[in-house]
């Protein structure tokens, strides 16, 4: 006999993490679960139901679209190739904001130009490097950026980006931070 929960289970279970994107790795999470499931794992759907609205609490996943404040609308994302910043693109896209502030650092053995050349041109960019020895320099990353018409100053932290965004952004502006899961790791 076929299990009533295993053939129950959805993807529209409600989950803390926000972000679009995360109803495909809701997906790929209960596809686990059920795969896990046929193989006569005793997992309940109130495990699933508990553990999807707890992912932070119960894990060190963070800096998935992450609010860090409200006003002005601070958010990071640890998104860090094509794909991830394909998603986060998307998400900004549908976020109210009047000017976009985009704190970014990167490390250097990632697709550079592939990403820069995805990022939004109407956005004011503060280029700064996390505190490890693969991060790419800020002024290297202008410099590859303005190939890209991506305009803004360097800093040499993460910390003194944000510290200068803050105090440049309006009540209304949206301030991202992101680029490398380091550079998200220092604000979190």
């Amino acid at each position: 006999k076929k299990s009533t929960i295993y053939y129950s289970i959805n993807c529209d279970l409600e989950t803390d993490l926000k972000g679009i994107y995360q109803k495909e790795n809701k997906n790929t999470a209960v596809t686990a679960i059920k795969i896990l499931k046929k193989q006569k794992w005793n997992i309940s759907k109130k495990n699933i139901i508990n553990g999807l609205k707890n992912v932070q609490k119960n894990t060190p996943l963070l800096g998935r679209w992450t609010i860090l404040c409200n006003s002005p609308l601070i958010i990071c994302d640890t998104g860090h190739n094509e794909d991830g910043i394909k998603y986060i693109l998307n998400e900004i896209s549908q976020t109210k904001f009047k000017k976009l502030h985009f704190i970014l650092g990167m490390v250097k053995d990632k697709s550079i130009d592939k990403i820069l050349k995805l990022l939004p041109k109407k956005a004011l960019y503060y280029f700064c490097q996390a505190e490890i020895p693969r991060s790419i320099k800020p002024h290297i990353l202008q410099l590859i950026g303005s190939k890209y018409h991506l305009m803004g100053d360097t800093y040499s932290s993460v910390h003194s980006a944000l510290k200068t965004a803050k105090m440049n952004a309006e009540e209304k502006d949206l301030i991202f931070v992101g680029g490398s899961t380091y550079v998200v790791g220092e604000i979190i």
